[in-house]
């Protein structure tokens, strides 16, 4: 600003008041629904004596003669007599003030300037204040001084810069991060979140307090006290994707809630990419259920066949994770040989049991339907255990999966196995392989 009075010798006049607007002016056109978030900073100087009658000292501040000196300057002047015309040359380029003001002296639409703490070579401060606008609308920005000055008379510096988001990232600790823009986390039965953050241009934090508040969620829930923040909840199986917007970026992320769903197949053909015949138990074919096969002579044993597929979720994780993944199956069992308990394969609940094998008994890497398997075979063998009258057996099972160490999926999918073998005909009875447990002697 310029409120300055100069008087020339007779018989020069000149008074004038000159008033400086900022606006900031966007390049872009405007973008249905965003809002553009910039940083203003400010700093301001006023003139210490801006009607120093000594204008043409070349050791004075020349404010006066560079607003009111005829310009191109000329060759030839009607100098006042006491003026030196070699002066002429020297006029100033610049119109500045030399005392620095305080930024808490200035407002931007109303609004008192922070300090920043930023200090120019010359002794100003840097103010800061942050503005939001319609995407596309012209902002005024014009410094206000709100403190009585000596001068009134003082120039300021505008900058203005767009406050952007960088990226997003999760904070909270119980999930990992797959790639740049994918997640994971294993469902809780509670409701319990994975925590989304974004990380913008700035990170002074009264910057990002302030600019934070402008910024567009899709997806997740809001954080309370915290707009730099969204939750995502961990109690349902989904893919969520959570994006940011702040003026003219957007960036997003994918939360995967994983859990899986097990079944145990005991009927019907195996559907697993796994063979049957390249494991114990095996009669030739491909066939569940229970299955009689030969060791020493035709259909001396007799084993009960399954397949579990475990379905994991959300759809399409399995391009999105493809390691560590696994498959577990525990056991509860009572073996009787010639009526008595046998201890050596006899388990206490819950026994881990396997499955060891992998491409033989179970797959860890999930197929294009986002499946995992496993097959089991538990039998009986004629003369098993150095039975010479008769062998009982009594199986309770459950299988699950894990990714990354983490249980996946309910752990009560259960199944069985039982059946008797005697030295009389018909040597195997009650036998039956299916879902659920059964009762332990």
């Amino acid at each position: 600003m310029l409120n300055a009075n100069i008087g020339f010798p007779n018989p020069y006049s000149l008074q004038r008041d000159t008033r400086t607007t900022v606006m900031i002016v966007p390049s872009l056109p405007a973008a249905s629904g965003q809002t553009n978030v910039y940083l203003v900073r400010v700093a301001a100087r006023e003139f210490s004596d801006p009607l120093n009658p000594n204008v043409f000292g070349p050791t004075t501040v020349n404010y006066n003669l560079l607003m009111f000196a005829p310009y191109p300057y000329p060759t030839t002047w009607d100098v006042p007599a006491g003026w030196d015309p070699g002066w002429l040359p020297t006029i100033p380029t610049r119109y500045l003030g030399d005392v620095p003001l305080p930024p808490e002296w200035l407002q931007i639409n109303g609004q008192t300037l922070i300090n920043s703490g930023v200090t120019n070579a010359d002794g100003s401060v840097w103010g800061l204040t942050v503005v939001s606008a319609p995407s596309g609308a012209t902002v005024d920005v014009t410094p206000m001084v709100i403190h009585a000055l000596t001068n009134n008379d003082y120039t300021f510096d505008v900058q203005v810069t767009n406050v952007t988001i960088q990226s997003l990232t999760v904070v909270s600790n119980s999930a990992t991060q797959i790639d740049a823009t994918n997640w994971a986390v294993v469902k809780s039965p509670t409701n319990d979140y994975v925590i989304v953050q974004a990380t913008l241009n700035y990170t002074n934090d009264w910057i990002v307090t302030n600019a934070a508040t402008a910024i567009q969620w899709t997806n997740g829930e809001a954080v309370p006290g915290n707009p730099l923040q969204r939750m995502v909840t961990k109690s349902n199986s989904v893919e969520t994707t959570v994006t940011a917007s702040l003026g003219s970026t957007t960036t997003n992320l994918n939360v995967w809630v994983i859990w899986s769903k097990v079944t145990i197949q005991t009927s019907g053909t195996n559907t697993s990419p796994m063979s049957l015949m390249n494991i114990s138990g095996n009669d030739g074919t491909e066939i569940l259920g229970i299955r009689y096969f030969t060791t020493t002579f035709p259909n001396d044993s007799v084993a009960g066949k399954i397949c579990g597929i475990a379905t994991i979720t959300p759809a399409g994780i399995h391009s999105i994770i493809t390691n560590g993944w696994d498959f577990f199956q525990k056991k509860a069992t009572e073996t009787f040989v010639d009526g008595t308990i046998y201890s050596g394969w006899s388990f206490p609940p819950w026994t881990p049991d396997g499955p060891y094998y992998v491409n033989d008994t179970k797959t860890v890497v999930p197929d294009s339907n986002d499946k995992l398997y496993t097959l089991d075979t538990p039998s009986i063998v004629t003369g098993g255990f150095s039975a010479t009258n008769s062998i009982e057996m009594y199986k309770n099972f459950y299988d699950y999966i894990t990714w990354s160490n983490q249980i996946c999926c309910d752990t009560n999918v259960f199944w069985h196995f039982q059946g008797t073998w005697t030295n009389q005909t018909p040597q195997f009875n009650s036998l039956d392989v299916g879902t659920g447990t059964i009762t332990l002697p």
